[in-house]
């Protein structure tokens, strides 16, 4: 191995956080940065992993399905995981790291208003947050070091709406002119994080060398309701629109937040954008490119 250029995979690198991370990484002197190859490499098929990750010191495992059938979802998240660590403990340097994007669906929803930190417990609430427990296990099943950061709700440019991001598609009804739906009041919150925050983390990541397996929550550690954010983007968009609330289940109207404590400790870091700041870097994305989106 060239020990003057540290070699990085990514799977999932042409998706939201992939896109923002692998521009980021390849800003990085001394870093070069390898693609999972569709038609090449195949997460099916650990033979085929076998040239991705044979020469690499990091892997980040992005590659996932948010919104699916659930035999997709299971297979794609928990067997396309295991394939990977299977390529990873035949094929890879022995000091390989891991650095694996799970999600804060892995944990109980807290039936009152709390920061949610590493020690909540473990209940996903639907199949997509099951696939991420189990992916979870099967990395820390194996004998290799590893990162396991719980991702809020990440937002920013080529957030893709109607799929995993209310506010993506927030930006895009507005920029169409067509009306809100909101699931509920609105007066519920969530933890939201702009994904140049997000990727500030996964770089930093990039150099931390873990003791076995170590778990992180990746959020704001603020709380946003569902309403401010319309108002924020009304200003914003300077758009008038209605809003249409509809009855929701009881778990879609708590609300949460995270504990990024451990997060800011160890990689000494802060979000720095803020949600309004977020937002209209979102909004006039949406406005140049929405017609163009991936």
């Amino acid at each position: 191995m060239d020990e003057t250029v540290m070699k990085v995979g990514i799977t999932g690198s042409s998706g939201f956080v992939g896109h923002h991370l692998r521009e980021a990484l390849t800003a990085i002197p001394g870093v070069e940065v390898e693609g999972l190859e569709k038609g090449k490499h195949d997460l099916f098929r650990v033979e085929s992993l076998r040239s991705f990750v044979c020469d690499k010191e990091v892997i980040y495992h992005l590659a996932n399905l948010n919104r699916d059938t659930k035999e997709n979802l299971l297979k794609v998240n928990v067997l396309g995981t295991l394939n990977l660590m299977e390529a990873l403990a035949a094929y890879a340097p022995p000091l390989v790291t891991v650095i694996y994007l799970s999600s804060f669906q892995v944990y109980e929803t807290p039936r009152t208003p709390i920061a949610i930190d590493e020690h909540w417990p473990i209940r996903p609430r639907n199949i997509y947050g099951i696939s991420k427990m189990a992916a979870e296990a099967v990395i820390k099943s194996f004998p290799l070091r590893g990162i396991i950061f719980r991702g809020s709700n990440f937002f920013g440019p080529r957030c893709k709406p109607y799929y995993n991001s209310v506010i993506a598609t927030f930006c895009d009804l507005l920029r169409q002119g067509k009306p809100l739906t909101v699931h509920g009041s609105g007066d519920q919150g969530r933890d939201f994080l702009y994904i140049s925050d997000a990727v500030a983390v996964l770089c930093s990541a990039l150099s931390y060398r873990p003791h076995g397996v170590e778990i992180y929550n990746l959020c704001s550690g603020a709380l946003v309701t569902i309403n401010s954010i319309i108002e924020m983007l009304s200003v914003i968009s300077k758009r008038k629109h209605a809003v249409i609330n509809q009855d929701a289940p009881g778990e879609s109207v708590l609300s949460w937040w995270g504990d990024n404590s451990a997060c800011r400790e160890t990689f000494n870091w802060v979000p720095r954008i803020t949600m309004e700041e977020g937002l209209q870097h979102t909004y006039a994305w949406w406005e140049r490119e929405g017609d163009e989106r991936p």
